[in-house]
């Protein structure tokens, strides 16, 4: 006869054993892994320039940690680097490759191959230009998510290491745009004016907004927003060909020994 207290569980699931998963779930929930032991800033001597890269990133992952199927990304990526050995230069040139990749599959109109290089890339490292040209595809009417181009423009700019940041403004006014949220939208095409007043795309886009805001037959794209799953893309290159296989990253020789002092950090 069961005893009473698996009465309730189904057969054969041990009730010690489900008792002992709900702590170590409960306990990954209250107690995460802190962004700075899933990001080892190298230790050794940097210039001052490197040392704000590095803190930019490790400020960028801290936010990833506050949403829990960011952080499972982050720690499948710490397993990376520790299982193939990878340094942070060969993850920056890594995702620098396939950002690359990616560029040549959106030239060739591949949008949904080009978002999942960049979403790979992402994922290996941060960087901001990559993030705005996900915004790009996810602002194609082929994967048409309108919030997500939103975040990912407005995670670039948070990330702090944009050189010039229009077209972060322009395209995350042309998310919230579809999103019929004009007055975050004018406000974005606003900055970006203000450093480029004569661009005629931002111009053509602030003129587009008021159109749309006033009209009283605005067109609802928020409501045709496309829910977004990359299993769902027949044409895509499969993600899980872009990472978490060795061969997919970028190896430089003794890059351990990278002397900081000497070289300075990626710009966007």
């Amino acid at each position: 006869m069961a005893s009473e207290d698996n009465l309730n569980l189904p057969e054969g699931v041990n009730k010690a054993k489900l008792d002992q998963f709900i702590a170590f779930m409960q306990n990954e929930m209250d107690n995460p892994p802190k962004a700075s032991e899933l990001f080892i800033v190298p230790d050794k001597p940097m210039t001052p320039e490197w040392t704000s890269f590095f803190a930019k990133i490790l400020k960028h992952f801290e936010a990833q940690c506050r949403d829990r199927p960011k952080l499972l990304k982050l720690q499948r990526r710490k397993r990376l680097t520790e299982e193939f050995r990878l340094s942070e230069l060969e993850m920056i040139a890594s995702a620098t490759q396939m950002k690359f990749d990616g560029n040549e599959q959106f030239k060739l109109g591949k949008i949904t191959k080009a978002y999942a290089y960049y979403m790979a890339s992402l994922e290996t490292f941060p960087m901001p230009d990559v993030m705005l040209n996900a915004a790009a595809c996810t602002l194609d009417p082929s994967i048409a998510n309108y919030s997500l181009a939103e975040t990912y423009c407005t995670e670039a700019l948070n990330l702090d290491l944009l050189v010039n940041p229009i077209k972060a403004y322009f395209r995350r006014s042309q998310a919230r745009r579809h999103q019929q949220k004009f007055e975050e939208a004018a406000g974005d095409i606003k900055l970006a004016l203000a450093i480029d007043p004569e661009d005629p795309k931002l111009r053509a886009e602030a003129d587009l907004i008021e159109k749309q805001r006033t009209s009283p037959d605005v067109r609802h794209d928020a409501d045709k927003e496309k829910p977004l799953s990359l299993s769902s893309f027949s044409d895509a290159l499969g993600f899980r060909e872009l990472v978490g296989h060795e061969e997919a990253y970028t190896r430089i020789p003794q890059s351990d020994a990278a002397d900081f002092t000497k070289m300075q950090p990626p710009t966007f």
